[in-house]
């Protein structure tokens, strides 16, 4: 069992983030998560860097975040940016994966030794939230390359296999919790 950070973040991020960690659960991820916030909502309180402070605790103990996407205000500082400067990250560094079916579904990651981020290269469309009409693809990308990290191989290769399944098969507009019905579905086929 691993301990994780996850952060909703704003707009489609809560639904997008809410159905990841249900493929995560079915694929056999095996990990305890702590909720931080961070985002718009942060902002507005007068944060200059979209972090709740009580939230760097949590990021120095598990070492690893999944962060959903975000929105700030143009002047405020970029949270990736402001996390990585915290833990010493080449943010030119990063890793940055694709679907091979939809390359516009991506990922990145950026890693030291001392932790981890990786998140879904994806606005926060907040005009989006709650219609059920977000793609989760690019959030189940950033799970999959997360699992990776910490251990978890096998079932981020099933979780990419199954995303990778969804996508070709997917006949419609993708509608949130479809897709990951779909995805589940595709857990476990081959």
């Amino acid at each position: 069992m691993t301990t994780i950070t996850i952060a909703f973040g704003d707009g489609i991020g809560h639904e997008v983030m809410d159905v990841t960690l249900t493929v995560m659960r079915e694929a056999g991820a095996k990990l305890e998560i702590e909720t931080i916030q961070v985002g718009e909502r942060v902002y507005t309180m007068g944060s200059e860097t979209g972090v709740l402070p009580s939230s760097w605790e949590s990021l120095a103990r598990t070492r690893v975040l999944l962060k959903g996407p975000v929105g700030r205000p143009e002047e405020k500082k970029n949270i990736t940016e402001t996390i990585c400067e915290k833990f010493d990250i080449d943010i030119a560094a990063r890793i940055t994966e694709q679907c091979d079916e939809e390359p516009e579904i991506s990922a990145v990651g950026y890693v030291s030794e001392q932790f981890a981020l990786f998140e879904p290269l994806q606005d926060a469309m907040p005009e989006l939230a709650g219609k059920n009409k977000a793609h989760p693809g690019a959030m189940l990308l950033a799970a999959a390359m997360m699992l990776e990290h910490i251990g978890q191989k096998t079932v981020a290769d099933r979780v990419r296999e199954a995303l990778q399944n969804a996508l070709k098969s997917k006949k419609k507009k993708v509608r949130t919790q479809k897709f990951a019905e779909a995805m589940i579905a595709n857990l476990y086929t081959h």
